[in-house]
């Protein structure tokens, strides 16, 4: 498995950052969604642990990134 992220390179299809915050968001939800579907987690415990894992990662990140690639 390759755990290696992707960035688009041309921001330029979201010229306002915020946008990919919604989009973050809207991820988090529907891996939530198959979490409890597929595994029977509740749903909102989920979204709780993946936005305590963002805030972590947040304030003190594992890796920061060099480059877009």
């Amino acid at each position: 498995m390759n755990d290696a992220l992707r960035i688009p390179d041309d921001v330029d299809t979201r010229p306002d950052p915020a946008a990919w915050g919604v989009r973050l968001v809207d991820v988090a939800r529907r891996l939530a969604t198959a979490y409890s579907e597929q595994r029977g987690l509740d749903r909102q415990q989920v979204l709780d642990r993946i936005r305590d894992a963002f805030d972590a990662e947040w304030s003190d990140p594992l890796d920061l990134p060099t480059s877009s690639d």
